[in-house]
């Protein structure tokens, strides 16, 4: 990476750290919490296990991504699926861990597609209940659609992957302003669908 990307890099990094620490606050006591909590915690823990050269970043992204698996488990009504998908990612976290870490990357992927998924039917539901659309859950959604591109990028390491890194990096910014300012109750993020009534 030339100077000038590995600079503007390391700067962008540095203020998503500072300001992914906000998005837990806004969101106290709504069902995203420990989702968001995880998140805020994830850059500085696996800077500091890197620094001290225990664990690779991956590793303890993907670790700490568990985490956040099992805090969405309260959208899927105890579905038996759901447990099947916790235990075997619970799995694979202490493969990666004991065992093989070079599949921390493949294992990261795949919590995300779960994590991901896990939001879409939330989602979903909650159209389906509520005739209402949630803005807030389609920023996550496109939020999760970024941090999977943004890892697939590093592990394909493309011609240009830098440059989309830094891009992404960006966008990385915009969605902790957005989840600063506005959480799953905001108002302004429902919108009500009009239904029209049977004659």
């Amino acid at each position: 990476m030339p100077p000038v990307y590995f600079t503007l890099y390391y700067n962008i990094i540095v203020v998503s750290v500072i300001l992914w620490l906000l998005p837990p606050i806004r969101n106290y006591k709504t069902n995203f919490f420990i989702y968001f909590l995880v998140y805020a915690i994830s850059d500085p823990i696996a800077i500091i296990l890197s620094k001290f050269h225990l664990w690779g970043s991956i590793t303890t992204f993907s670790i700490l991504s568990y985490f956040i698996l099992l805090s969405l488990k309260k959208f899927t009504s105890n579905s038996k699926l759901y447990d099947v998908i916790l235990v075997f990612t619970f799995c694979l976290t202490l493969f990666i861990v004991f065992f093989e870490k070079g599949y921390s990357y493949a294992v990261f992927i795949l919590m995300h597609f779960f994590i991901f998924f896990t939001i879409l039917r939330k989602t979903i539901l909650n159209i389906a209940q509520t005739f209402t659309i949630n803005i807030f859950y389609f920023v996550i959604l496109f939020y999760e659609a970024t941090t999977i591109i943004k890892f697939l990028i590093s592990l394909l390491d493309t011609q240009h992957g830098k440059i989309q890194l830094l891009v992404v990096g960006t966008f990385q910014i915009l969605f902790a302003v957005f989840f600063t300012i506005f959480n799953e109750n905001s108002r302004k993020m429902k919108v009500k669908l009009k239904v029209e009534a049977k004659s």
